[in-house]
């Protein structure tokens, strides 16, 4: 349901910078290790602005984006399903969780550059615990 667009220009002489090849291993490097997150990844039920995490979905998965670095817990109040596991997709480590109804309290949390993503392994398909009924935003 995405796009990822890759701004790198060749030089007059058609080679690519150096600095540019340095970022394009790097994110040829992530999206190794987090290519489940992104290879046929659906669009997800969850509302655009009630989560601090981009978001991905596909099967019984749900992929949560760490941009920027989370406290070291975080809670989600939008999952409809129970969550069965969370893990890295960089290094399969588990992350521990307790839920309670809708909210994933997701315990000692460690980012690292650029983003890292999470995956949750749900009981179904995912599903929004809430409804988002306006697309209102404040000015």
């Amino acid at each position: 349901g995405g796009n990822l667009l890759l701004n790198v220009g060749p030089k007059p002489d058609g080679t690519i910078p150096e600095e540019s090849c340095r970022i394009l291993d790097e994110v040829g490097a992530w999206l190794e290790s987090n290519r489940a997150a992104i290879a046929s990844s659906e669009r997800h039920p969850f509302s655009w602005n009630n989560t601090a995490a981009p978001i991905t979905a596909r099967g019984n998965k749900a992929y949560l984006y760490f941009i920027n670095r989370p406290q070291r817990d975080f809670t989600w109040s939008e999952l409809g399903n129970r969550c069965l596991g969370a893990k890295w997709l960089d290094d399969g480590s588990e992350v521990a969780f307790a839920q309670e109804g809708v909210r994933l309290h997701l315990k000692g949390l460690e980012w690292k550059y650029p983003c890292r993503v999470l995956e949750l392994t749900l009981d179904g398909q995912p599903k929004a615990g809430v409804t988002q009924t306006t697309f209102w935003i404040p000015e």
